[in-house]
């Protein structure tokens, strides 16, 4: 394990020539950061999900502490798991640490998050002091006030701030977190968490005044957390907050929000970005804290009612994401990068059981198409991450964001959007003629900030420019932008004189940036103010007209070709204008298709082009001298030509410039391009490369590079002399020429390269990727690392092999670098080697019992010369962290999701080998991962094995029979196994099950480890998992021939009601109480008859919150021994007479998979005729048929059977993805109300079905 000792400036935020740079362990770095719902994880899959997300880069986890988890009852708080393993936080936060993560921290005390009331206690909700309805409470509504502060932040405060009881819980809260959890483990203190979350979705929308009362909120929480030891930054994370910059004079930072909005179009789009710079910009006119996004998806969550989320397509991560690293972001948040799954009970009602994003990852691990990006953004930071995190954008031109500066509480939300849809497409006007603006903020910048730039655009909003712009845009994403919804947000204008005026702190800001010598550009007229006059004169202050006023922020506005001309002709003005100002851009690109025809048009030396954007990123620090451009396509079907000329970053005037050659950039692709990046250890550089570097290193005489580039490419290094050995490519003789006058070396990397070699040589290679080795120096000291992995609670001796090639004794300090994710450390030794002697040194690396297995440590060995004159290297290894022994129980058993989706199911379910269920065996693999032989001993419950003694990588097998007892009457029979080498123990457990052929049982298994049994009903066709707390749904109907799962994660067996509280004025239908019914109640369970001919459970719920007078819902679910079919047995006990009102009655919802893509277009069978699944149509079904089945393919079927004479209405709700069968009984009689319904699962036919239809449902 690397131990980390606190820096002495151990802030994670640092400003470095007035930019802020985020900071860990003393190094600059770049939050490549994930969500982790561990709440929504198995406790033991944790780690696995922390070492894949690791491996794609994610340097940073995203913690939700969401209140109710950790504090189900007043005063019972769990951070240990000693009440549910997933409670674990303490266990995760120590995982994070070893394993090198930094940790952003999001105590609450409301999350939302799709979490059941926003993470904030049901016991706290239920006061009168927070006047929510029980019924919303039952339902796992947000705290009422929750809504209200994403459209009227001063009234929502104003209301937190009046109940103490939320105060004084909150207050306890975020000592209990800070006490036992986060304290100790600030970066200020030594550790990773590096910022603090307040709250959660605060400050939402730039129509929303966020005014003192607001503030006086947050700030009296942040004290709570402060008073309680926080010392990182906290911050909000508003989605487009008004002035992002606000925070700085309460010292609290705002991290941002973008999700991708479809509006109708899976793909992002050029106008796209629009929203992309402008919340980017906004973020980066904090003076005191780095621009992150917190919340970042390029798409958005599956709802409730069908099994997929929305498709977006793949390219969309990439292409954002670039595009906002490109204008200067430093953090960036997927959330998430796997999807997850509830506990029972957790869900809000509109998201789906299975929390699905389509994102990177499913519950698995598997990869899905987003992988690719994330891979994409992890390698790039992976290998120059300190680089990128340590710049800012290089902007050409200084953009006043002048909303900060106006009156805020008389600004009505018709203004800002109208300010606001101007300002983008200002920066879009820029963007198009490639001109790099960065926004500025008159109130909270200082003046300093001003005089980075020549010159300065400043937008003058007053009415008569207002009354020119609309208001609208995709901007408008939350329900703060519903004017409805919004009691405080005047739409119309107000006639106030001076309400569009700049304040005087503004305008003497202007006055000091002119007077200093910066020039002033107002549009389209000068602003009013008798500051501004002063200047008005002045030869630096010129006024130009609208002419961004063409420009469109919405897709699908304007066609490219429109686009192009109607900004043609003030292009070429405008930039000619900054050219004889001295304004010369810092990147020009020429840009042409591969078709001749579909060139741009041209802006002064570069193409408009609105499918194309470029930016510059240069380093904060003004003696680093290296860039990055920025190159990204949204053209969704040809290649671009690109020829680049950009500025040079080591040139001090600025006036030098780089022609970089032409080079081809795929439909829909980015790239960041390196320009000066130094080669120290060789005194070089790399020039400028057409391909993305993703890794450098200098090591054993030879120059190592990995590039990224789908077409032909180009690497121009500066080297003080001509390589004295091969180049090559991915193990290939790469075509290369030196220039001994200029030092230039140029390689080409072709369009395709046979990838030769050993299969490891290219084994950590991605698609696309390319190798490039120069052998630079021959004849040098040479390192070598000569382990291969370390191993777990060892004191492990790294050997690191020393060969001195010279005819000179090498005398120095050789150090072994340690890395262990955002950690390092050094060991050092003295060594001494006489001329051509080999020498291995030892060091200790001691890993901790606490380490994770399948994590890694990058090692590196460096020898410097006496007097440091010279350094030598050797390759980084990655060496992987492992147990001394592994374990593996055979056969592996699972659960299908859905058909992309399996969970494995812990301990696993055995099964017998013989119909009568006489025995069962399961197989345990081990593997010695040890240098050394070991011994193992195994015991079990039945038996003692001999001790087995295994060598280095040896692997056994050994099989476990178990006989089940003699007429047992259980159905589950836990086994454990232990195994031993004398310094760890490990028990693997097992679950046999004792089914029978030609009998049914029923037992409970926590099957998705959620700390809540499960209920499982099984016979040798059929299998029924019901999760009693989950509303008694059923997540997994499956055909056991098949293995298909006929129920999806919204789930069947739901049971609703029909009448709704017709006194509930919440607007969106989507969000009335009770309209998902009891999804998430906790039902009781109990098995009747678990093992026989048939099996038998009870599930029960009182439902109080069931119009108008509440109702007792019984249900008996009964599978018999052999059948293909289940029935469902319904009881509802109506609590007094009178209460039934003709009108309310029960309604069964199933949601099953009829409409998913893996199955053969669906149809559904009636006694009426047959149709094909259609998505978003319903169709209603005659009662009197008393029976639907859905033919889903040649294999499975499904079928729902009743009793007419208890049905009102029949119907099949279908979605997307999935379809609903829903059944609405006839409304309740006073008393007790009986119904039944039959499941069936197989694959009978329609008629098959229906001449059985009587017999089954009769019985």
């Amino acid at each position: 394990m690397v131990e980390q000792k606190a820096q002495s400036d151990s802030s994670p935020v640092k400003i470095v020539d007035g930019y802020p740079q985020l900071r860990l362990y003393g190094r600059p770095f770049f939050a490549h950061s994930a969500a982790f719902f561990y709440n929504r994880i198995p406790r033991d899959e944790w780690a696995d999900s922390l070492v894949k997300l690791k491996s794609m880069g994610i340097n940073t986890i995203d913690l939700y502490i969401a209140w109710n988890w950790h504090e189900p009852e007043e005063g019972k708080i769990d951070f240990d798991g000693r009440s549910n393993p997933r409670r674990d936080v303490k266990g995760l936060l120590e995982m994070l640490d070893q394993m090198g993560f930094a940790v952003i921290a999001r105590p609450g005390p409301v999350i939302l998050n799709e979490w059941r009331n926003g993470g904030y206690p049901d016991w706290l909700l239920e006061r009168p002091e927070f006047q929510m309805h029980p019924a919303a409470r039952l339902d796992g509504h947000y705290p009422p006030l929750s809504s209200v502060s994403a459209s009227n932040s001063e009234e929502a405060s104003r209301i937190w701030l009046s109940n103490e009881t939320h105060l004084k819980y909150t207050r306890h809260w975020f000592g209990d977190c800070m006490r036992e959890l986060l304290k100790d483990r600030q970066a200020t203190a030594g550790g990773n968490v590096i910022a603090i979350q307040l709250d959660d979705d605060q400050a939402i929308n730039r129509a929303n005044y966020n005014g003192p009362v607001f503030w006086k909120y947050m700030s009296t929480i942040a004290d709570y957390l402060r008073e309680a030891g926080a010392t990182v930054p906290v911050y909000i994370n508003p989605t487009d907050m008004r002035v992002s910059a606000a925070g700085a004079q309460h010292n609290i930072g705002a991290m941002g929000q973008w999700y991708f909005n479809f509006a109708g179009d899976p793909s992002l789009r050029w106008e796209d970005t629009a929203t992309l710079q402008f919340y980017t910009e906004t973020l980066r006119t904090q003076p005191h804290f780095p621009p992150m996004i917190i919340e970042y998806q390029a798409g958005w969550y599956g709802t409730g009612d069908d099994a997929y989320a929305k498709a977006a397509d793949k390219s969309n991560t990439l292409l954002s994401s670039r595009v906002m690293i490109g204008h200067g972001l430093r953090g960036l948040n997927y959330f998430p990068v796997q999807d997850t799954l509830y506990p029972a009970g957790y869900e809000v009602p509109w998201a789906n059981h299975y929390y699905i994003w389509e994102s990177a990852l499913n519950l698995a691990r598997d990869e899905r198409p987003r992988a690719s990006a994330v891979y994409r953004n992890g390698r790039l930071l992976a290998g120059l991450g300190v680089e990128l995190a340590s710049t800012h954008k290089a902007a050409d031109l200084g953009l006043v964001y002048p909303i900060s500066s106006f009156d805020q509480p008389s600004l009505t939300r018709d203004e800002v959007l109208k300010i606001s849809r101007a300002q983008m497409q200002i920066q879009q006007f820029c963007q198009l003629n490639q001109l790099a603006v960065e926004y500025l903020d008159l109130e909270f910048q200082p003046l300093e900030h001003l005089k980075r730039h020549k010159a300065i655009l400043l937008p003058v909003f007053d009415e008569a420019t207002l009354r020119k712009v609309e208001a609208g845009g995709r901007e408008e994403i939350t329900a703060a932008n519903d004017p409805s919804q919004n009691r405080n947000n005047r739409t119309s204008t107000s006639t106030q004189p001076g309400r569009l005026r700049l304040s005087e702190l503004a305008q003497l800001k202007l006055v000091d940036y002119v007077r200093s010598g910066g020039r002033l550009i107002f549009t389209p007229a000068a602003p009013q103010g008798e500051a501004i006059k002063s200047i008005l004169n002045n030869p630096d202050v010129s006024i130009v007209p609208d002419f961004w006023r063409n420009v469109p922020i919405e897709p699908g506005k304007t066609n490219r070709e429109e686009l192009i001309a109607s900004v043609q002709a003030s292009s070429v003005e405008f930039v000619s204008r900054l050219a004889r100002m001295g304004i010369n851009r810092r990147v020009k690109a020429r840009i042409s298709y591969e078709s001749a025809s579909g060139s741009g048009g041209e802006s002064v030396g570069a193409t408009i082009e609105p499918n194309f954007i470029t930016t510059m990123l240069v380093p904060d620090s003004p003696g680093s001298k290296y860039a990055f451009v920025g190159v990204t396509s949204f053209d969704s079907n040809k290649a671009l030509k690109i020829n680049l000329n950009i500025s040079d970053p080591a040139s001090e005037s600025g006036a030098s410039r780089i022609v970089v050659p032409e080079f081809r950039l795929s439909a829909r692709e980015s790239m960041m391009l390196p320009v000066r990046l130094p080669l120290t250890e060789v005194r070089g550089e790399i020039v400028y490369a057409t391909a993305e570097l993703i890794a450098r290193e200098i090591a054993n005489g030879r120059i190592r590079m990995r590039l990224y580039s789908q077409a032909s490419a180009e690497v121009a290094l500066i080297l003080p002399h001509a390589p004295q050995g091969a180049i090559t490519i991915d193990g290939v003789a790469a075509i290369s020429s030196y220039n001994p006058a200029n030092k230039l070396l140029r390689i080409t990397i072709p369009d395709r390269i046979k990838i030769q070699g050993k299969p490891d040589q290219a084994g950590d290679r991605r698609e696309h990727e390319h190798d490039i080795e120069i052998v630079y120096e021959k004849g040098l000291p040479e390192l070598s690392i000569k382990n291969s992995r370390l191993i777990m609670a060892e004191e492990n001796q790294v050997q690191v092999e020393v060969a001195n090639r010279t005819s000179s004794t090498l005398k120095g300090i050789l150090s072994l670098q340690i890395e262990q994710g955002l950690k390092h450390a050094n060991s050092n030794r003295d060594v001494e080697l006489k001329p051509e002697e080999v020498r291995r040194v030892t060091f200790s690396l001691p890993i901790s019992e606490k380490a994770v297995s399948g994590d890694s440590i990058n090692l590196k060995a460096v020898l410097s010369t006496d007097n440091n004159q010279t350094t030598y290297r050797s390759p980084k290894v990655s060496l992987e962290i492992l147990p001394r022994f592994d374990w593996e129980l055979y056969p592996v058993s699972s659960w299908p999701l859905r058909p992309d989706t399996k969970q494995k199911i812990t301990p696993p379910l055995i099964y017998p080998k013989d119909d009568q269920a006489k025995e069962a065996e399961v197989n345990l693999k081990l593997v010695n991962n040890s240098e050394e032989t070991i011994t193992l001993s195994r015991s079990s419950m039945l038996v003692s094995s001999l001790p087995v003694k295994l060598g280095k990588d040896e692997q056994y097998m050994n099989t476990f029979i178990y006989g089940f007892p003699a007429g047992t009457r259980s159905a589950l029979h836990p086994f454990s196994i232990s195994v031993s080498d004398g310094r760890r123990t490990e028990t693997a457990n097992v679950n046999f099950v004792a089914l029978r052929k030609g009998e049914a049982i029923a037992f409970a298994c926590d099957i998705d480890r959620d700390g809540f049994d499960d209920y499982v009903l099984e016979n040798e066709h059929l299998r029924l998992i019901i999760s009693p707390r989950a509303g008694a749904r059923s997540f997994a109907m499956i055909n056991k021939r098949t293995g298909a799962n006929l129920f999806t994660s919204a789930g069947g067996l739901r049971d609703k009601f029909v009448e709704l509280d017709p006194a509930d004025p919440t607007r969106n239908a989507r969000r009335k109480r009770g309209m998902y019914g009891t999804f998430n109640r906790p039902y009781a369970a109990e098995i009747l008859d678990g093992m026989g001919k048939q099996a038998v459970i009870k599930l029960s719920y009182q439902a109080p919150d069931a119009y108008p007078a509440g109702v007792a819902i019984e249900r008996t679910v009964t599978l018999k021994a052999g059948e293909e079919f289940f029935t469902m047995d319904y009881r509802i006990k109506i609590p007094s007479p009178g209460a039934a009102d003709g009108i309310q009655a029960l309604w069964s919802s199933n949601s099953i998979v009829a409409g998913d893509p893996a199955f053969s277009p669906a149809e559904f069978i009636t006694a009426a005729g047959r149709f094909d699944f259609k998505t978003a149509t319903s169709r209603s079904v005659d009662v009197a048929s008393g029976l639907i089945v859905s033919r889903l393919d040649n294999q499975n079927s499904f079928a729902i059977i009743w009793r007419s004479e208890q049905m009102n209405t029949a119907e099949i709700e279908m979605k997307e993805f999935s379809s609903f069968v829903n059944l609405k009984f006839k409304p309740f009689i006073d008393g007790l109300n009986s119904y039944r319904l039959v499941y069936y699962c197989g694959n009978r036919t329609f008629d098959e079905i229906r001449a059985q239809s009587s017999e089954i449902i009769g019985r």
